[in-house]
């Protein structure tokens, strides 16, 4: 089987053999003097502080082994040059050149008395120890005198690597094939004046023959892919073609422009656009073109009813409306339509709770009319003056008649009936002397009769009798409802107060007289303490009233 390895080992030493050989390297055997290493044992003597009674100095040999170098004579094998050969002085190390007699004439020694050329030699066959020149490019008229050099005959000069003949006129474009004779190259015709010249056969129209069927074209001028000279127009014709350098001739639709171009031409402005093609107009950024083929612009925001797209993203609005931030128009409302919304040019529509007055203002509607009250929100009540909210969830009436210290029925403000009196004829003989009727003959059945009640020069219409009797009653049962649902907390609240002021009062009695240095300033602080608690007692009575209202 074959063995790359084995062929390549073999290759590597037959090549060493034939190196070994060629160089001619003998070998001899020679004594030298040479210095070589040597080991022995040294002794030195080492001082050392012995143990004695007191300070002493003892002495002792120590002993290493050292290397030292020294002569021997050695026998060695030593190359020399084999006859035919001598030593080269130039090179460091041993090589071995072989020896001709004669000398070799452009070339070198290859072995002993053989001769070999230097490159671009060849070796003479009539002269083993000479190498002519070469010259692969026959010298024609004269004599191979170097590689690739010819020393050339009389009318002949060295160009090319060969020798060509001498004219005294340059023949251009053609070759001197003789002293002073010319010869035309393949697509060139000599003149009269023995000149070699391009011919081209189509006559190079608009243009000059530069070369065999090679034509170059005049100034504003070039070629097209026909190889023909065409004009050159620096500006785009557009809608026409070029006739001649810089000059265009336009087509149907097109007319010339004032810088020579070709631009299409409209029967129409194209009012925010550019006629692109004739009789057609394309609009500008932004715009678009309607049914009509007019360009209009383009918002990006809704210009609203009022409003209308004039440039892009540009509203204008009518008479009536107003533009806001974003730039969409709106509606214009006098007075802005407090608690409502502007719906068209001063016309408001009441949001959900709130009715338009004959004046066209939204004010708020309350369901149960607010009697003796305002209404303030939407079924938000704010009462009079001497009116407070009722607490009694049992009653539709939101204000009833407020009387401070009131231990019957309070039918007005600070005006309070004795408790006994709950039928309407006491209510009539007792609290109503000061009713002022205006017709004696009043029926009590009556609904349209009105009394009025001054107290303290504040004046409150009350309604129909029947009504009086009604708050008279609604009262009673404030009342009664009042001390039957809070009498026990309002007790419990009473005895916690006094059972803390009690603790507060003991644990910090010395501590309070220290800081003040006397009692009186305690009293003070107690009154104030207990006015606070009293305080916070209203309040939190206040909070849980309302809080159970609602």
């Amino acid at each position: 089987m074959f063995q790359p390895e084995k062929l390549c080992c073999g290759a590597v030493l037959i090549l060493a053999c034939l190196s070994f050989a060629d160089t001619q390297l003998c070998t001899e055997r020679q004594t030298f003097m040479r210095w070589v290493p040597e080991t022995y044992i040294r002794s030195y003597k080492e001082t050392y502080q012995g143990n004695c009674w007191y300070r002493c100095t003892k002495t002792r040999w120590r002993s290493y082994v050292d290397q030292r170098i020294v002569p021997r004579q050695v026998v060695e094998n030593k190359d020399v040059c084999c006859p035919g050969y001598m030593k080269d002085d130039t090179s460091v190390l041993l090589k071995c050149n072989p020896i001709c007699r004669p000398t070799c004439k452009n070339g070198y020694c290859k072995s002993p008395s053989q001769c070999a050329c230097n490159e671009g030699y060849e070796l003479d066959q009539d002269n083993p120890h000479n190498c002519l020149p070469i010259c692969n490019k026959s010298c024609g008229h004269g004599t191979c005198v170097e590689p690739e050099v010819c020393d050339c005959n009389f009318g002949y000069t060295f160009a090319n690597s060969t020798c060509q003949a001498i004219c005294t006129e340059a023949c251009v474009n053609g070759t001197c094939v003789a002293p002073d004779t010319c010869e035309c190259f393949t697509g060139y015709r000599k003149t009269e004046s023995n000149l070699c010249l391009p011919y081209c056969s189509n006559g190079c129209p608009h243009g000059t023959c530069v070369a065999p069927e090679n034509c170059t074209c005049d100034d504003g001028w070039y070629k097209d892919s026909s190889d023909d000279c065409v004009p050159r127009c620096d500006i785009n014709c557009g809608g026409g073609y070029c006739i001649a350098p810089n000059v265009c001739e336009c087509d149907t639709g097109y007319e010339k422009s004032h810088n020579g171009t070709c631009l299409p031409t409209c029967s129409k402005e194209c009012l925010h656009g550019y006629c692109a093609a004739p009789e057609n107009c394309l609009c500008d950024d932004r715009w678009e073109k309607n049914e009509n083929g007019d360009c209009t612009p383009i918002c990006d925001i809704d210009c609203g009813v009022g409003g209308t797209c004039v440039e892009p993203n540009i509203c204008e609005c009518e008479s009536g409306y107003r533009k806001t931030l974003n730039g969409t128009c709106v509606p214009r409302c006098f007075n802005d339509c407090p608690n409502g919304t502007c719906v068209s040019p001063e016309v408001c529509q009441c949001n959900d709770g709130w009715n338009k007055t004959q004046l066209g203002v939204c004010e708020p509607y309350c369901n149960s009319g607010c009697v003796f009250g305002t209404c303030i929100e939407p079924d938000v009540c704010r009462c009079n003056t001497g009116y407070k909210i009722n607490l009694d969830n049992t009653n539709s009436s939101l204000c009833i008649p407020e009387c401070k210290n009131c231990n019957g029925i309070c039918v007005a403000p600070e005006n309070c009936i004795d408790k006994s009196a709950t039928t309407t004829e006491s209510f009539l003989s007792s609290d109503l002397s000061s009713i002022d009727f205006q017709d004696s003959t009043m029926n009590m059945t009556e609904t349209n009769d009105y009394a009025e009640i001054n107290y303290e020069n504040k004046e409150v219409t009350v309604s129909t009798i029947n009504d009086a009797s009604h708050i008279n009653t609604d009262a009673i049962h404030q009342k009664d409802s009042i001390w039957s649902n809070y009498w026990i907390y309002i007790a419990i609240t009473v005895v916690a107060v006094i059972l803390m002021a009690f603790v507060l009062l003991v644990v910090k009695r010395k501590a309070v007289a220290r800081m003040y240095h006397g009692g009186s300033y305690i009293v003070e602080g107690e009154r104030e303490s207990d006015a606070c608690h009293s305080l916070q007692r209203d309040m939190s009575y206040s909070k849980m009233m309302h809080k159970e209202q609602h």
